[in-house]
């Protein structure tokens, strides 16, 4: 492990050195942002479309690229030779120690905001670039050479619009005042603020191409302007112009210049080195991925008919049957199958967004086999050119096709499991209820074999159990469906088929009461037959057996205390209420007879006396939760009275 680490280091650390280099080689040139950016192009946009080319197999694109590497390095060299030259001279001219070696610039800051202040109380425009690391030497010989030490009067002097040197530019070198008059190129972009007026436009120009502070005084509003990077902040305080100035030039204290300009060295440093090493990384990565490895894949097997044509997805392998009536039977259910592939990082990197494939079988009498991967058409194939491809651990997949067949099956009520686990404990499935919509013969694909054995295909035949909710009451339907293991057994339902179930209240007897039957008419009319009837003894009492509906739970025990005291008031509550009586006006008239059926009826609402004993009657109408059953004669022989 140590040893893998030293070689990558190693590695890393001479790629990411020569990058540097480079990048401090064109930093001092005015060109330096277009040969950066020229180099970022040329790594990142020709090695990447090279490596694109070999990714995907394109190798047309990939000799083009590579042929066109050299043209690219020669037209570089022809283009850039004035700012290469230029560059390599300014290396010489400012040396590493050169540029740790500075004075103090505490004394001329303060000089040059002084003058600026001063021009912007007389609205006399300036243009101020301080040079840094980015040479403004092309500027600087194209203008007046003064090399003067810097005073507010020579500034203000040089932007004294009757001065011929006004309207360019002023250029700062460390604490002298090299040229006046210099001019800078204006910006690349359009679209800055209409109110900037052409030294605003050099300002942002010049800091486009290099790492020059430019310092703007306006000549219409007096405002005092600061520009880096292509970036322009305007008007700066008067009273902290000098602290901004230092803080653009990345020095906030001059008490020891040494240390202040080995801070600005290391931490423009820094920069560059982890940029080179980052760059580095990223093209020995590119270098790693071309290596050989080998890798594991894992793809699912599934089959489809001609008629059923689909494309496969993603890492599936396809197999298109030669017959509607054949059916291929899963190898190892619920498994993926390993292919081992060898080929570059790179190449394996795009294996799991191509790898799927289609296995077409012609012959109609083929009945299985070994998964044979060179018969495979892969969907993309680009990916396997240079890529060894293998069954990996368990060997290829054994496919078996079986000839399937479709049947009429007569389905029984006792085939379909119920699940009652979450149904209202109050209610109860009606088993004699059970009915299929719209038959219970049903039509099922399957295996010839299983289909010729009717006495067999009960056992292999299951349907998954119905599950009964607890919201489900009263008639529910429930879609018919067969257990995932009929369905690996290669069984389907070609018929939907429904099993209609009645979910209702538990019956239950909570004893017997006696009650008097009472004459009455409910016909006006023959209210006076009253008093001609009367009822024999034996008959002036009814018996009846009290009922409930779903205001218990189906497996409630009804000899508890609690329930028996539940009981005894449900009994009560039924005497005090139960009204019991035969109705003479249902008499045949002229003495057609003296027979009466008994009747019942409640005197207070149902629902309301079962609230008042804290019962919650079922959800379901079409049932009464409380009820009494005749237990004596339904009908009553009047007998008539005495005169």
């Amino acid at each position: 492990m140590t040893r893998e680490i030293l070689h990558w280091t190693l590695q890393t650390i001479i790629v990411a050195g020569g990058i540097w280099l480079f990048l401090r080689f064109v930093r001092v040139t005015r060109g330096s942002r277009l040969i950066r950016g020229l180099f970022l192009t040329v790594v990142v946009g020709i090695v990447g479309i090279w490596a694109l080319s070999r990714a995907l197999g394109l190798g047309e694109l990939e000799y083009l690229v590579s042929r066109a590497v050299p043209f690219v390095v020669v037209t570089f060299a022809v283009v850039f030779q004035p700012e290469l030259r230029r560059a390599m001279a300014q290396l010489g001219e400012r040396s590493l120690v050169g540029r740790l070696i500075s004075r103090s610039r505490e004394d001329s800051l303060a000089r040059i905001a002084r003058a600026a202040r001063a021009m912007a109380h007389r609205r006399h425009g300036a243009l101020i670039a301080f040079e840094r690391e980015s040479s403004l030497n092309t500027y600087i010989e194209a203008g007046t050479q003064i090399d003067a030490r810097i005073t507010a009067r020579l500034l203000e002097s040089l932007f004294n619009p009757a001065g011929a040197l006004h309207d360019g530019a002023v250029i700062v070198r460390k604490d002298r005042l090299a040229a006046a008059g210099c001019f800078f190129p204006l910006p690349q972009e359009a679209d800055m603020d209409p109110s900037h007026g052409t030294r605003h436009r050099a300002a942002v120009g010049i800091t486009e191409e290099s790492d020059a502070v430019v310092l703007v005084v306006s000549e219409e509003t007096g405002a005092i302007s600061l520009a880096l990077d292509g970036k322009i902040r305007t008007r700066i305080p008067e009273d902290q112009l000098q602290e901004a100035l230092e803080e653009w030039l990345e020095k906030r204290s001059f008490a020891t210049e040494e240390k202040s300009k080995r801070w600005s060295f290391s931490r423009d440093e820094v920069f560059a080195i982890a940029a080179s090493i980052l760059l580095a990384v990223g093209l020995l990565f590119f270098a790693h991925q071309n290596l050989l490895v080998t890798q594991d894949y894992f793809v699912d097997v599934a089959a489809v008919s001609p008629t059923d044509l689909r494309a496969p997805t993603a890492n599936e392998i396809l197999v298109v049957l030669p017959a509607e009536n054949q059916r291929l039977l899963a190898p190892r259910p619920n498994e993926r199958f390993e292919l081992r592939m060898t080929g570059s990082r790179a190449e394996l990197e795009r294996v799991s967004k191509h790898l799927s494939g289609v296995l077409t079988i012609d012959d109609p009498d083929w009945r299985g086999g070994p998964l044979d991967l060179a018969r495979v058409e892969w969907l993309d194939d680009t990916w396997m050119l240079g890529i060894e491809t293998a069954w990996g651990q368990g060997g290829a997949p054994e496919l078996r096709v079986l000839r399937f067949d479709s049947r009429e099956v007569a389905i029984d009520r006792t085939w379909i499991p119920l699940d009652i686990s979450a149904m209202d404990p109050r209610y109860v499935v009606d088993e004699d209820s059970i009915t299929f919509v719209p038959s219970s013969s049903v039509t099922v694909r399957g295996p010839e074999p299983a289909l010729a054995a009717p006495e067999a295909l009960a056992e292999q035949l299951e349907f998954e159990a119905v599950r009964i909710g607890e919201d489900d009451v009263g008639e529910r339907r429930y879609p018919l469906r067969l257990t995932a293991a009929s369905v690996e057994r290669g069984f389907e339902l070609i018929d939907e088929v429904h099993v209609v179930i009645d979910v209702v209240p538990e019956p239950r007897d909570i004893g017997t009461i006696s009650a008097d039957i009472a004459i009455v008419s409910f016909d006006p009319e023959r209210a006076d037959e009253i008093a001609r009837w009367t009822l024999p003894p034996n008959l002036e009492t009814a018996r009846f057996t009290i009922q409930t509906r779903g205001l218990f739970d189906a497996d409630a025990d009804l000899g508890t205390p609690a329930m028996l005291e539940l009981t005894r008031t449900i009994r009560q509550a039924v005497e005090r209420e139960l009204n019991v009586y035969v109705d003479l006006a249902e008499l045949p008239p002229e003495g057609g007879g003296s027979s009466l059926p008994v009747r019942t009826s409640w005197r207070t609402d149902l629902l309301s006396m079962l609230d008042n004993m804290g019962l919650d009657p079922p959800r379901i109408g079409t049932f009464q939760p409380l009820s009494v059953r005749l237990d004596s004669d339904e009908r009553v022989l009047l007998s008539p009275k005495n005169p």
